[in-house]
Formats: C-alpha cells, structure tokens, sequence
C-alpha cells in the first residue's frame, strides 16, 4: 500500500500500520527539540508522529494537494505546517533543519539527483538525515504478476546506496527492514473481546501504539540480508548508530511454517548477479582492449609528429643561424657605433660637470654676497626705524614749541603797550623771554636743518 487512507473509505490494516509506523519510528531518537523536515509527507500522521515524540517544529512537504487536505484536517496542530511543494524543489533555505525524513520516496522520483542535493542543502552541518528505499526487486521475484505504477525506478541496495553516498556523502549507519515472527506477552487488559469491544475501524488507530517494555531479537532460521529485505534505510549524522535494532509488530495468532526456498532464491539471485558482473568484466574488458589499440594508434601518431617536428626544429635553427650571422655582423658594427658615442657623451658629460663645478662656486659666492646685503640691509631698516622715531618725537615737541611760542607771541602783541609802561623789572623779563624765544627758535631750525 502507497499511503494510509485516514477517510471513511478505508478500513484498519494493522499490517500496512505495522510497515509505516515502523519508518517513523526509526527516528524517533533523534527529534527530541529538534527542528524537522518531513519531504514526501502524505497524509501527515508521520509530522504528527515525530511533534508527539518531542520535534520542537515539524514542516511536512508533499507533491499531493488531495494528500494535503487529509493531513490539514486530522493531523495540523501548533509545531506542524504543512506544505504543498515538490521534493526535488524545497522551498527553505540551506541549513535550515536538524533532521530530514523522507521515507519511500527516492522511487517516485523523475529526479532523484536534485531530490538528494536539496536535502543535503536544507540540512544543518552534523545533521541528521534518514532515507528508505522499497525493495521492489523482492516484491517482484515473488509475488505474481507484481508492478508498482507509482515507481519511476526500482533500486537494488547497491544501486541506491550508490546515489544516496554519491550526495550526502558515506552512509554512517545501514539498516534493512524485515517482518517481525515470534511470540509477545500481551496483558490482559490490551485484549480485545468480541461481547464488549469492537476492533479498531481507523487507520488512526495507528497513533494508539503502545511501547512494550521488554523484547529480544533472536537470529533468523534462514539468511537475511539485502536480497531479501523489504526496504533499505540509510542514516547520515553523528548519532547515526544510535538507532540499533528495532521494531513495530501487532499480535498474531498463529505461526505460518518457514519457507526454506527462500535460501534457493537467493543463491539463484547472487549467481545471476555474479553472471551480470562477469559479463560487465567482459565488457570493460573488450572497452579495455579497445582503448588501448586506440591508444598504441594515438602514440604512433604522436610519435610521428614529434619526429615531424624535430625536422622542422632542424631547420628552424639552420635558418635563425644563418640569419644569426647576419644580424651578428650588423650588432659588431652597431656596438662600435654606440661605442663612439658613448666616448663623445663621456667627453661632453666632462665639460658639463666642470661648468656646473664652476657655476656651483659662482652661486656660493652670490649667496654670500646675499647673505652680506641681507644684514646690511636689516642694519639699515633698525638704523631708519630709530631715526623714524627720533624724527617723530622732534615733530612732536616742534609742535609742542610752536604752540608755545604762538602763545607767546600772542600774548606780547596784547601787552606791547603795556610793558613800555611797566616797570624797569618787567621789561628786562620781556626781554629775557624775546632773547629766549629766539634762542628756541634757532634750536629749531638747526633741528629741521639737521633733517
């Protein structure tokens, strides 16, 4: 069976809960507060599962919109989203997950390559990644008139752990998935009787599984391997091996007798396997022989050129002595050329160096020159300084006298009558201050004479 049906339409089969609970339940371990991928979710119950064993979010994506509406309507809770998105297309960015699930899924696929490289992306580094693959080869070798329209592709383990390692790298845990036989100890109360309980009517009876508290696995009475396993399970991650052996069974009623054919069947596999690799050795074998005529042809070809191209060398080099010769001739006479001139240049490199020697002596002497009539000419400026302020302090006591003696005069003009009639005293002071006067007044004019 493809998917559980979860509407009315169907019934409880505690097989087909017994096969993908199972998937799930592998990962059970590894959710715990993780962030997780459910790709190829279907009907949604496994994104319910991993939510109810502790994911701290689920994001389930599946191709099927009818799918979707089922998982919406019976399984959507707060931590679940579901998603309608191809697998081979995820819509998240890289390194976005803690673990990615994606069960029986790889063979519906037109495009396992891009399904695997999204997987790789959208998973964090040391992430943990479980896929599974159908053994359909199983299926097919023994049940009659067995096909699957669903599978794009039919893998053998080698085939699928090939493509899966080739994208996710090394394997770091293998596991195979079988049907459970033997004996379990139910208690009384799990019992169901036909006067008071009805049998489960759902397949939701899938979500009431209980764990039991001891089990054992014992060794099988026949081989069990990849030949005749129903599916193969590959985990990438660091706690790869944290999965180890386990199982989901549902109580039976009898035992069916062993069919010991089954080690027939499987001898009968592995020789005509071993029959397809012998006849692949052959192939190889003959592709082998032909690479190598195509090669020993190659190198003769080779050879034949490299004997062409040693001639043509040959002659190259005849040529470029030939023509070495000449262009020899032509250099010794261009040499001595350049020897002339580089005698005249040394000559006339000479002359300059003397001329610029004696323009060097003729500068140093100028810079002296300078250099004296820089200090005569600041002697100059403090000499004319001072005399500026000398001549602005006579100017200031010429104005001072000049006020003075206009006073003076002033004042003579206005007693003229009067100090002829002054006593003798006073005319002699006139007098005094006339010949004083004029005294100061020729002072002055030596000053400005001076000037």
């Amino acid at each position: 069976m493809e998917w559980l049906d979860f509407t009315e339409k169907s019934s409880y089969n505690a097989a087909e809960c017994a096969i993908h609970l199972n998937r799930y339940f592998t990962a059970k371990q590894y959710v715990a507060g993780k962030r997780v991928l459910d790709v190829a979710c279907g009907e949604g119950y496994g994104s319910k599962l991993l939510k109810s064993w502790g994911a701290e979010s689920v994001v389930g994506v599946d191709i099927s919109e009818s799918a979707l509406q089922v998982a919406n309507s019976k399984f959507a809770e707060e931590g679940i989203t579901f998603l309608h998105h191809s697998a081979e297309e995820l819509p998240f960015e890289s390194n976005s997950f803690d673990v990615v699930v994606s069960f029986e899924t790889i063979e519906h696929l037109e495009h396992p390559e891009k399904f695997l490289e999204e997987i790789s992306r959208v998973v964090k580094f040391n992430g943990t990644v479980l896929i599974s693959c159908p053994n359909d080869s199983y299926y097919e070798k023994n049940e009659q008139d067995y096909s699957n329209p669903f599978h794009k592709r039919q893998y053998t383990w080698f085939e699928f752990k090939e493509i899966a390692e080739k994208f996710l790298g090394a394997g770091e845990a293998w596991y195979f998935g079988f049907a459970l036989r033997g004996v379990s100890t139910i208690p009384a109360e799990a019992t169901r009787e036909p006067e008071t309980d009805g049998l489960p009517s759902s397949m939701t009876e899938l979500l009431n599984y209980s764990t039991p508290e001891y089990a054992a696995l014992l060794q099988a009475e026949r081989y069990l391997n990849h030949w005749n396993a129903g599916y193969y399970l590959g985990v990438w991650g660091p706690e790869s091996s944290k999965l180890g052996q386990g199982g989901v069974f549902y109580p039976d009623e009898i035992f069916t007798p062993v069919d010991d054919s089954m080690r027939e069947e499987m001898l009968r596999w592995k020789k005509e396997y071993n029959q397809e690799l012998a006849d692949r050795n052959i192939e190889v074998e003959k592709l082998r022989q032909r690479y190598q005529e195509s090669l020993a042809e190659r190198e003769k070809k080779i050879l034949e050129l490299e004997q062409n191209l040693a001639q043509a060398k040959l002659e190259m080099e005849e040529k470029i002595s030939v023509q070495a010769q000449k262009h020899g001739d032509l250099l010794q006479e261009k040499q001595n050329g350049i020897a002339e001139l580089e005698k005249q240049a040394a000559k006339e490199a000479q002359r300059y160096e003397n001329l610029l020697e004696e323009k060097q002596a003729e500068i140093i002497e100028l810079e002296k020159q300078v250099a004296k009539g820089k200090t005569a000419l600041h002697t100059s400026q403090v000499e004319r300084e001072r005399t500026s302020n000398l001549l602005k302090v006579a100017e200031t006591e010429k104005q001072y006298l000049w006020n003075r003696i206009r006073g003076f005069e002033t004042a003579i003009r206005q007693r003229d009558e009067r100090i002829f009639e002054q006593d003798e005293i006073l005319r002699s002071k006139a007098v005094k201050l006339v010949f004083l006067f004029w005294k100061i007044r020729n002072k002055i004019s030596k000053i400005f004479g001076r000037k």
